[in-house]
């Protein structure tokens, strides 16, 4: 078997279920331009994944528009919905797994990095993580490729050979 030292975690639906804040940002931020959500129960699939940009397209913002959603989003979403992140079942107990065995842990996210790191500290398991990458408060990185080459140049001489990345995505 393959000995990995890097493993590169997405976080919402992998690590985190975060579908239920993600669903109440998303409703708060749609509801300031009076768009109607006929079943907010699918918010989750729409913006669990993709950048928030192209999730806000999906109903028809303009670019100021889309820029102010995600603006009312990720303000909310930091002030209102932290608690209500929830663990899947057996993942405190790999992670403590994976850190005694000195793999070098490291989450790839789209979500806003400071939001992710709040979360994790509020579940108590920031403490495995060597590196915590989201998306950059400007902006300047939120595709998730851009997000997985910076955590990759983070580390120096990473063998990619010793690295698996493990997501839903």
């Amino acid at each position: 078997m393959k000995k990995y030292e890097y493993i590169f975690w997405d976080f919402d639906g992998t690590l985190v279920d975060t579908r239920k804040g993600t669903r109440e940002s998303a409703l708060y931020a749609l509801k300031h331009f009076n768009k109607i959500v006929e079943q907010p129960e699918n918010l989750e699939n729409i913006f669990c994944g993709p950048p928030l940009k192209e999730s806000f397209e999906k109903f028809n913002l303009n670019d100021e528009e889309t820029k102010e959603a995600i603006r009312l989003y990720r303000k909310y979403q930091r002030e209102n919905t932290i608690e209500l992140s929830e663990l899947f079942n057996g993942i405190k107990e790999m992670l403590e797994l994976l850190d005694s065995m000195d793999k070098k842990l490291i989450i790839v996210t789209a979500k806003l990095e400071s939001t992710v790191i709040k979360i994790l500290k509020y579940l108590d398991i920031y403490k495995y993580f060597d590196l915590v990458v989201g998306a950059s408060e400007d902006s300047s990185r939120t595709k998730k490729t851009e997000i997985i080459s910076y955590a990759i140049d983070c580390f120096k001489n990473i063998d990619i050979s010793k690295l698996l990345l493990k997501s839903i995505w």
